[in-house]
């Protein structure tokens, strides 16, 4: 059987490799924007929708790696108020919420994209669905780190 922490690392590697690549192509993209505009002055009609695509997905998925590695912003006080127990509790609570809260951007995300699998984002001319998923897989992304801390809590 495979060692679950490689794959969980290198899924996770992965994921932070394609926000890197997403925030450079945002540079990119909006330095050729602002050159188009003010020296050429004429700017692709695809440019701010596809900053604007690629800022939702980086913003997103970079949100479950926050999660896995404990960066995003949280009130700490409370692991200075609770006993060790009440804090075990406490933790378990949160992780039933962000579980039920990563349910829901997998559903909501998948309803996103059935609503909208027949638009197409202007500019970029593709399907709005695509916009859409970065809910879903995040959803899923933020299941995949919870239940590799789910594993190190029980």
């Amino acid at each position: 059987m495979p060692n679950l922490k490689r794959i969980y690392d290198g899924f996770f590697s992965i994921i932070l490799t394609l926000c890197k690549i997403m925030l450079a192509l945002q540079v990119v993209i909006t330095s050729y924007i602002v050159f188009g505009r003010y020296v050429l002055n004429s700017t692709p009609p695809w440019g701010e929708p596809a900053i604007l695509m690629l800022m939702v997905w980086f913003s997103l998925l970079s949100s479950a790696l926050a999660f896995k590695d404990n960066t995003h912003i949280r009130m700490s006080v409370i692991d200075l108020i609770l006993p060790r127990r009440g804090l075990r509790v406490f933790q378990r609570m949160y992780y039933l919420l962000t579980l039920v809260f990563a349910l829901f951007m997998i559903k909501a995300g998948y309803e996103l994209i059935q609503l909208t699998s027949n638009s197409l984002i202007p500019g970029l001319k593709i399907s709005s669905a695509w916009l859409y998923s970065s809910v879903m897989v995040t959803g899923v992304c933020i299941l995949v780190v919870l239940f590799g801390k789910a594993r190190r809590v029980a």
